[in-house]
């Protein structure tokens, strides 16, 4: 991944506008406390409504609210809303392969390793949930 070349008041500019502004590739929301602190965010992008797939990405950026929660949650809901508001068959994802914290979330929230890539010199895990495994988990 490359490293960002922006001013931080551009980033969180941009930040802001993609928070604020979908599209139909990409969705993106913040994650809050209930005390409504925002504290990340979740996205599902590459949407592909040919192929029926979405790839979720998820960012805990407060280290104070990390194994608190907060990340499952989050992963459990955008799921729920991917898979209950729209027609797709298959969620994706990527996380870097030594960040086992993110591994054992989307495992606890369904996903399955589905193999592994290299970009940019970084080694990620795949993994991926299917339409058929949510209802399994629903049930």
């Amino acid at each position: 991944m490359p490293l960002l070349d922006v001013s931080f008041p551009r980033y969180l500019l941009d930040y802001t506008t993609a928070l604020h502004n979908s599209t139909p590739k990409r969705k993106t929301f913040a994650i809050e406390t209930l005390g409504g602190r925002h504290i990340g965010n979740c996205v599902y992008y590459n949407i592909d409504r040919e192929k029926g797939e979405v790839e979720l990405g998820i960012m805990i950026g407060e280290r104070d609210c990390w194994d608190r929660g907060y990340g499952a949650d989050a992963v459990a809901t955008l799921v729920d809303d991917i898979f209950g508001e729209t027609d797709m068959q298959r969620i994706y994802l990527k996380t870097l392969d030594w960040n086992r914290r993110a591994q054992r979330c989307f495992i606890k929230c369904g996903f399955t390793p589905c193999g592994q890539m290299v970009r940019n010199g970084h080694h990620f895990v795949l993994m991926e949930m299917r339409r058929a495994q949510w209802h399994k988990g629903r049930d």
